[in-house]
């Protein structure tokens, strides 16, 4: 139990890292654009992959963020 709470630090991490940096992208969209929608689009999708990123962390549904990176490994 005790070797889970770095695992545990470090998703709190990466969802605080990612809930900053998705607010200064979404000002950043929003700046540049004017679009409120595209800047929560932005937001929201960059907090989305941060929670699976914590999840995996957490060895919590690995094998459904495994598929988020983009390969087409699944497509044969």
């Amino acid at each position: 139990m005790l070797g889970y709470i770095p695992r545990i630090f470090a998703a709190i991490v990466i969802i605080c890292l990612a809930a900053l940096f998705a607010n200064f992208l979404a000002a950043i969209i929003r700046g540049a654009t004017g679009n409120e929608t595209l800047a929560k689009v932005g937001k929201y999708a960059i907090l989305v992959y941060a929670a699976f990123a914590a999840l995996t962390q957490l060895g919590i549904a690995v094998q459904l963020a495994a598929g988020l990176d983009g390969g087409g490994e699944a497509a044969a």
